[in-house]
């Protein structure tokens, strides 16, 4: 019986926080404008996505200068409990990770900025997206 009280808890505690991945999930759908630099340049660039759900993951096409790149995300948790957005995806042969803080702006839809760097070796100068929604 000493042990039914912290079973329920923790159960009601992962029910919750699958819920709230469910919501950012459905919260980050939709079409943005996005504003970036590439790892390790100098140059910025402005492009389109949208974010679509398939299943309990994210897909997201972006196109920049007419080149289009469809990236897989998920919502992750950190170490510290905070949750993410996580995308993944190949840019020239490289693979491509991005860690983004999902906010909301004075409207209430998403707002979407991120970090680009390489899983597989150190980057020396990361890169870096914000995504503005495009409202209906």
């Amino acid at each position: 019986m000493k042990y039914l009280f912290p079973l329920l808890l923790w159960s009601s505690w992962a029910w919750a926080a699958e819920e709230h991945d469910d919501f950012l999930r459905q919260f980050v759908v939709g079409e943005y404008q996005i504003v970036g630099k590439p790892p390790d340049a100098k140059t910025t660039y402005l492009g389109h996505a949208t974010i679509q759900t398939s299943g309990s993951q994210l897909v997201i096409k972006r196109t920049i200068a007419g080149k289009t790149w469809v990236a897989q995300g998920r919502i992750e948790k950190t170490h510290e409990d905070v949750r993410v957005l996580r995308i993944r995806f190949l840019r020239d042969q490289a693979s491509i990770e991005q860690t983004c803080l999902i906010s909301s702006d004075l409207d209430n839809y998403a707002r979407i900025t991120c970090y680009s760097y390489s899983p597989h070796a150190k980057t020396p100068d990361p890169g870096f997206e914000a995504y503005f929604p495009v409202k209906p």
